[in-house]
Formats: C-alpha cells, structure tokens, sequence
C-alpha cells in the first residue's frame, strides 16, 4: 500500500525520511504514524543528529504530515523538481534531536 524509508548520511548522523502511500489509503493517519515510528527510531536507535523531509508544493497534506510530526519549514527552494513537463517548489522540512527532545519534555510536562 505504499513505503516509507531514510536515505542516511552516515558521516553526518543525518538522514532524509521518504514516503509514499497509494491513494485509496490517503487520509486514515497511516503515514503520520509511521513516520513518527520512523522519527524516534531515526534518532533514538540509530543516533541520528537531524532528519529532513521535502514535499512539492502543492502536496499541502505531506507537509501536514510534517508538521504534525514536529518538523519545522526550513526553506522553500523555487522551480526545483519537473514532474510531467511542470516545475514545482519543494518545501523542505527539518528536526534536530535537540530540538524533539526539548518536544518530549514539554508534551509529558504539559
């Protein structure tokens, strides 16, 4: 039904998060668990520093699935990807492990 993944810069302790999911299972919070599943074992289990994600401009619902998972906008680069003859924006998307442990505190202090 569709796939979720990192590409890891070991050196780096980074890794960007990809996903996918056919459409008739859009809308059920199936990508948005996984890829918090994906985000603490990215920094957690393999010590990861920071996780990025992008998502093309019009695909508003991939970038929900960001935010809801703690990641902030970081830029927006112009006429980045061609797909099907157009040019689309990607909007990039960022955690730390700083920054998803401060989270965690707050969200069980809260």
């Amino acid at each position: 039904i569709g796939g979720i993944g990192f590409t890891h810069a070991r050196k780096h302790r980074r890794a960007e998060l990809s996903y996918w999911l056919a459409a008739a299972f859009w809308g059920q919070g199936i990508i948005t668990d996984a890829a918090s599943l994906m985000i603490r074992f990215g920094l957690e289990d393999l010590q990861l520093n920071r996780i990025t994600s992008s998502h093309l401009g019009p695909n508003v619902a991939s970038g929900r699935i960001m935010i809801k998972n703690r990641m902030e906008k970081e830029g927006e680069l112009q006429a980045e990807v061609l797909k099907d003859g157009t040019f689309y924006n990607l909007l990039k998307y960022g955690l730390t492990k700083s920054h998803f442990l401060a989270r965690e505190r707050w969200f069980y202090m809260g």
